[in-house]
């Protein structure tokens, strides 16, 4: 008897929040993250004057580790990511050393089983239809997260991608957010008007392979 299964580790956004309250911290209330599986969590702010002030992170017994940033103007975006060893409800607050103007979180979850991040870009520029290319593998899931200067942003995911966010504050700031599974396209386009945009990206492997002989 021979028996092969293959899966792949999925995502899913459980969380988002923007806020224009002017203050040095952002917190993400009281949540329980479950053993074994990976969040991600995309931190969007605009700083009052230093978008390189990197926050302590405040997280229970989490141990979060920040995987890629991109800083734009007085805007920026930091990416961390966590695989759970033992199951914990706690809030995760990230502190910085002076005001933020603006604050946008998006959170992702595993839903099948916990992958390895491959790969991360980011990106910065002025111009219409905002894109990042990052690794390819046909067995990868790709998170794609942006910021600009419209409210809302105002964007459209390919049609092989799944759009999961797409709003804003009327300073004005948008968010964006987009993901994909299992996919060789390595490089993420969405479609919208002219505007000052950075981006961030983060890949999994995501393959679990099952062999009986």
């Amino acid at each position: 008897m021979f028996i092969s299964t293959e899966s792949f580790s999925q995502f899913a956004l459980i969380f988002s929040s923007r806020s224009n309250v002017n203050n040095a911290t952002v917190t993400i209330g009281s949540g329980t993250y479950t053993v074994g599986r990976t969040y991600v969590f995309f931190i969007n702010t605009t700083a009052v004057s230093d978008p390189t002030d990197n926050p302590t992170v405040s997280s229970g017994g989490l141990t979060l580790v920040k995987r890629t940033t991109v800083a734009g103007g007085n805007r920026r975006i930091i990416v961390y990511s966590i695989t759970v060893a033992s199951t914990e409800t706690t809030a995760i607050t990230f502190t910085f050393a002076e005001s933020q103007i603006v604050h946008m979180i998006a959170t992702y979850e595993s839903v099948a089983f916990p992958g390895n991040v491959i790969n991360t870009q980011t990106g910065t520029t002025t111009g219409a239809d905002p894109s990042l290319t990052v690794g390819v593998t046909s067995t990868a899931y790709t998170i794609g997260y942006f910021m600009n200067d419209r409210d809302p942003f105002g964007g459209t995911a390919e049609g092989s991608w799944t759009e999961d966010i797409d709003n804003g504050l009327a300073n004005p700031y948008g968010q964006y957010a987009v993901h994909r599974n299992v996919t060789t396209d390595n490089t993420i386009v969405v479609t919208s008007a002219s505007s000052n945009w950075i981006g961030a990206a983060i890949q999994f492997s995501g393959r679990r392979s099952v062999i009986i002989n």
